[in-house]
C-alpha cells in the first residue's frame, strides 16, 4: 500500500492494467484479438495464407510454381472482388455504403 502513495490515480490504473495483462492466458488474448477483427482484417490475412498454402502444396506434390499459384491467384482475386465490390466498406461517419450511396 505504501507504494501507491505519491503516485497519481492514472499511474495506479495503468499499473493495474499491466498486472492484469500479465496474468491473462495467451488463449484469452488470442480470442480477444480474433473477436475484435473485422471482415477486412480477415481478408488481408486470408490472401497471403492462400499463397502460402499454394506453395506448400507445390512443394509437397511436385507441381510447378505456376501451376500452384494460378488457383491461389484466382482465389485471391475473388476475395478482393468480394471485399471491395460485393461487400464494400461502409463509411462510419455517414453510415452509408460508399458505392451505392444508400443507408
Amino acid at each position: 500500500m505504501s507504494d501507491t502513495i505519491g503516485t497519481s490515480v492514472s499511474d495506479r490504473g495503468r499499473r493495474q492494467d499491466r498486472d492484469r495483462s500479465r496474468s491473462r492466458d495467451p488463449l484469452e488474448t488470442l480470442v480477444d484479438a480474433l473477436t475484435a477483427a473485422t471482415r477486412y482484417d480477415l481478408t488481408l490475412g486470408f490472401i497471403p495464407a492462400v499463397f502460402a498454402v499454394a506453395m506448400v502444396v507445390a512443394s509437397a506434390t511436385g507441381l510447378s510454381v505456376v501451376q500452384a499459384l494460378t488457383p491461389a491467384a484466382f482465389v485471391a482475386i475473388c476475395v478482393v472482388v468480394d471485399a471491395l465490390y460485393l461487400n464494400p466498406p461502409i463509411d462510419p461517419r455517414s453510415g452509408r455504403d460508399r458505392r451505392r450511396g444508400s443507408a
